[in-house]
């Protein structure tokens, strides 16, 4: 049996960082939202839902620092459930909106994705 990951297994956004060998983001200005922004696609109603920058920048903060959804700082959420804007970046990604979002900002240095660490394999044995 192989190791286990501890930390970002079922992490499709780490994940996605790790296969292609890309550094994450850094925090994006007004001007540079501009590319990515027209990747996505917009709500289609208008109350309580997240807008698409918060959850693309989110899943980017998220990756960034290698924390939990649950543990995003309000500065991050802008006011949102970050079980909320969790599900709008997943349904993105699943789309393929999130990742050709990320390939228009272009090559950028800056963040690489913290590694997900693997356990060793151990033996755990029991006398009774």
């Amino acid at each position: 049996m192989p190791g286990v990951a501890v930390r970002g297994a079922g992490c499709p956004f780490e994940a996605w960082f790790d296969e292609h060998h890309r550094a994450v983001p850094p925090p994006l200005t007004d001007e540079q939202w501009a590319e990515p922004a027209s990747c996505l696609p917009p709500p289609r109603k208008k109350s309580r839902v997240v807008p698409p920058r918060v959850a693309f920048e989110a899943s980017l903060y998220k990756v960034r620092h290698g924390i939990q959804w649950k543990t995003l700082p309000e500065r991050v959420l802008k006011g949102q459930r970050a079980q909320s804007v969790h599900q709008r970046a997943l349904g993105y990604f699943h789309r393929g909106h999130w990742q050709r979002a990320v390939c228009v900002l272009g090559d950028y240095q800056d963040t690489a994705a913290p590694p997900r660490y693997v356990l060793p394999d151990i033996d755990i044995t029991c006398t009774l």
